[in-house]
């Protein structure tokens, strides 16, 4: 590959920026988590952008800012980013895309546990979903984004591993890796 640079990719709640935070010094390299530098070159939060200008103006930031990761990172990718196919075209031409998958129930858990916003899996009324409705959005959202996903270059069946176990599984994909265009 011209570009050293890990795409990891998956549903909200998979893991991505966690596992990638493990894996990147594993290689020696840096970790960026791609929402986190959205909310940074636009000096509000992802649910802001959101707010302010829906889905369409976040996914014109992300472009942007897939775009700039530099070489020798692991990128947690937003988990839409790569539904894209211009960014899935882009990813794949510039770096190892893994995809981290996970199964419903499983995410359902993470995403009740977790304290993060994600406004794609709140109701009309901004507040979080729950229990049988979150699981049903879910699967609906898993259903439109998992044929994009399956377009990585590796998939880690990561449900019941730990972070520690996908990081490093993660590492050796690359390490392993072949000219994979």
């Amino acid at each position: 590959m011209q570009d050293e640079r890990i795409f990891l990719t998956g549903f909200m709640g998979c893991g991505k920026s966690t596992v990638g935070a493990l894996a990147a010094p594993l290689l020696g390299w840096s970790f960026s988590d791609l929402d986190r530098e959205i909310e940074a070159r636009a000096g509000c939060s992802v649910a802001a952008i959101f707010s302010a200008g829906g889905e369409a103006a976040f996914r014109a930031r992300e472009r942007e800012a897939l775009r700039a990761c530099p070489a020798r990172t692991v990128c947690g990718l937003g988990g839409g980013a790569l539904v894209d196919a211009s960014n899935m075209k882009w990813a794949r031409t510039h770096g190892l895309v893994v995809y981290l998958q996970v199964d419903a129930l499983e995410l359902c858990r993470r995403l009740e546990r977790s304290a993060t916003r994600r406004p794609l899996v709140e109701s009309e009324r901004g507040t979080r979903l729950a229990g049988e409705a979150l699981l049903a959005r879910i699967g609906t959202l898993l259903e439109e984004r998992t044929p994009a996903y399956l377009k990585a270059h590796r998939t880690i069946a990561a449900t019941g591993m730990s972070a520690e176990e996908a990081a490093r599984a993660v590492a050796h994909a690359y390490r392993s890796r072949k000219d994979l265009r």
